[in-house]
């Protein structure tokens, strides 16, 4: 998998203006692809009340027009989904280190492969524990 930059720099933008995320997933489109696009799949406390659509035009517009070409589609999900807080239960990563899972089962769905960019309390509620 390459750099991903652009994951870093949108969790750093965003927490800057005080949005931070809970969850920021990539999801390779071709696994073993040299210039694999990726599904950001993103989760906030901020974009919860947003449409879809909206949540998705926001995070578009902060990627330049490089970072597009690295994105296949941009998957809002709200924060109390269960796939989220399985992952937040079981990942802490801070965002400035990456991790790349295999083979890692949320709610039911498996993912074979992925980078997490962010996974963890948002900053406003960083002590607070997860509620299922």
């Amino acid at each position: 998998m390459v750099t991903l930059t652009f994951a870093t720099k949108l969790i750093e933008e965003y927490r800057k203006e005080g949005k931070p995320f809970q969850l920021v997933l990539l999801i390779p489109t071709d696994t073993f692809g040299i210039d694999a696009q990726y599904s950001l799949i993103i989760s906030a406390d901020w974009l919860d009340p947003m449409p879809p659509a909206e949540a998705i035009r926001e995070i578009y517009g902060k990627l330049s027009l490089e970072d597009r070409r690295k994105v296949a589609r941009v998957t809002p999900i709200h924060t109390s989904d269960r796939f989220v807080r399985d992952f937040v239960a079981i990942y802490r990563v801070d965002g400035s280190n990456p991790l790349v899972v295999h083979n890692v089962t949320a709610n039911g769905y498996t993912v074979e492969n992925a980078v997490i960019a962010y996974s963890g309390p948002d900053a406003a509620n960083e002590a607070a524990p997860i509620k299922y």
